[in-house]
């Protein structure tokens, strides 16, 4: 089996962790971990090192992306939204790229997102974004019992979840599930005083975000500041109900078909550093569960659009978004 040339760039808390997932791929590979912060690489070094045995490929730490080599099989690209088109483009410029994966939020401004299709596509690479609940077993289990169902109708509340920079996971996942994309947001339940980030120079937003799927579906994200209730969503149609406690990682479902009595089962997921198969698929086959830039792109630019109207008014579509 020919050895896989593979690139994490940026090894902040999420690339260190799709770095983990990597290390454990059952094939030939060298993995290029880079990040010009040094206490990120050394982040990524223990990270790799609690594998233990379990590492299988080489790793080659480095702060630059011109020490890459001249072509990537795969490349995942992990920095915050402010700098992704930038990182993307270097990248291209460096190597030639035949798969890629870029983490969310993708970019800060909507002219980003053409701007990088064109050169994606220029390039003949295959992107895709990380928003990996699609790779769950407890999601693709709901959606195979939902069966394209597109009356689903679906809420996810509780204490603060960073609604900016974490809405996209369950809009995402809607479109999973039903094929539909949201539209039609109203975002006049967002609180108006706006939250500090987890980095001085973003933002994050709480309240209540809603919006429309097929035939005026209704997607409802509420994130309270204040509130002690544990994280919950449901998901529901004429003829089914489930509710999903992704943190215990159980699930509760009623139907009509059993009469509503409701039945607890396991619902898996997967963190990030468990994304070995998912990311070994890119690579063997060159297809993936994870949404392509070109579809997720739609979604972004739809909550991006939200995000703006909130920070900036009617004038600010066209504003750099805090958000990472």
């Amino acid at each position: 089996m020919t050895e896989s040339a593979i690139a994490v760039i940026g090894c902040g808390n999420i690339g260190s962790r799709v770095l983990q997932a990597l290390a454990r791929l059952d094939r030939p590979a060298t993995i290029h971990a880079i990040d010009p912060v040094p206490t990120a690489l050394a982040r990524a070094r223990e990270r790799v090192a609690e594998l233990g045995s379990v590492a299988r490929a080489r790793i080659v730490y480095g702060d630059r992306i011109r020490s890459l080599p001249d072509t990537i099989d795969l490349a995942l690209v992990a920095t915050c939204a402010d700098t992704r088109r930038a990182t993307v483009e270097a990248l291209l410029e460096r190597a030639r790229v035949r798969h890629l994966v870029l983490e969310k939020f993708l970019f800060q401004r909507a002219d980003d997102y053409a701007a990088v299709g064109e050169r994606l596509a220029a390039s003949s690479a295959r992107c895709w974004v990380n928003l990996v609940r699609r790779a769950w077993p407890g999601y693709q289990a709901l959606k195979r019992q939902l069966a394209g169902d597109r009356r689903l109708e679906m809420q996810a509340l509780g204490p603060d979840f960073r609604l900016a920079s974490n809405a996209i996971h369950y809009i995402d996942i809607y479109a999973y599930l039903t094929g539909v994309h949201v539209s039609d947001y109203d975002g006049s339940g967002i609180d108006r005083e706006p939250m500090a980030s987890r980095r001085a120079e973003f933002r994050e937003l709480s309240g209540i975000l809603r919006g429309a799927g097929a035939e005026g579906r209704r997607v409802t994200l509420a994130s309270h500041r204040t509130s002690k209730l544990p994280f919950v969503i449901q998901f529901f149609t004429p003829e089914l109900h489930w509710i999903v406690r992704e943190v215990e990682r159980k699930a509760w479902c009623a139907s009509a078909e059993t009469g509503w009595a409701w039945r607890e089962a396991d619902f898996e997921g997967l963190d990030v550093s468990a994304m070995t198969e998912a990311y070994g698929e890119i690579l063997e086959r060159g297809t993936s569960v994870l949404p392509t830039l070109e579809e997720s792109a739609k979604d972004h630019l739809n909550l991006l659009a939200v995000y703006n109207r909130h920070w900036f008014g009617a004038d600010g579509a066209r504003a750099a978004c805090p958000i990472t």
